[in-house]
């Protein structure tokens, strides 16, 4: 059976009732330029409303190697397990980048999402390069006692993941329950599947 999907009520409710700190970590699955997969875990900020649809906000390091991933493929699919429910939610969709560059409503959220970081998490942003050889010490000594930018560096970038289809997977009950929601153009459909 197909009917017109919510994606967003059953993840809501699963974090709702998930309220330990790893609810809010999820993998976000990349292609590398040259074509391979890539992954890590990222710590998930917030869903930010938009009039093409709802976004996925999380952050990075401009100097990650999962912004030259983007940037050659601008898709991506982020798992998410809630162990507390014991749903999984894999979120497939397109990834826009708010870097410096940034102007308009956009770069006005980039500097709300800063100043909602604590200054132990701006210091990441001002250490050094990630994925580089081991720096000494007293530069991340210099990082984490410097008081951080009132700006966001350009170091600093929003990631929002659009999504497009979402493949829900419910453990809780026997039979498991398995719903696809899927986007095209403008309206969402919702499919019950076999798990």
């Amino acid at each position: 059976m197909t009917t017109e999907g919510n994606w967003r009520s059953p993840l809501a409710r699963a974090l709702h009732q998930s309220n330990r700190a790893p609810a809010r970590h999820l993998q976000l699955a990349t292609v590398t330029p040259e074509g391979h997969p890539a992954n890590r875990t990222l710590l998930f900020r917030e869903f930010r409303e938009h009039p093409e649809g709802d976004q996925l906000c999380v952050h990075s390091d401009r100097r990650a190697s999962k912004i030259d991933d983007l940037q050659a493929h601008p898709y991506a699919e982020v798992c998410w397990w809630l162990d507390e429910t014991r749903d999984q939610f894999r979120i497939a969709g397109s990834v826009h980048l708010i870097t410096a560059a940034t102007t308009g409503d956009d770069a006005a959220y980039r500097q709300e999402q800063w100043k909602e970081l604590d200054d132990h998490e701006k210091a990441l942003y001002i250490s050094p390069d990630p994925g580089a050889p081991r720096a000494d010490e007293e530069a991340f000594d210099k990082a984490f006692s410097t008081t951080p930018p009132e700006d966001p560096p350009d170091t600093f970038v929003v990631l929002l993941l659009s999504p497009t289809r979402i493949d829900h997977l419910s453990l809780s009950g026997h039979p498991h329950r398995r719903t696809r929601y899927t986007r095209t153009d403008e309206r969402w459909t919702e499919e019950e599947l076999n798990p």
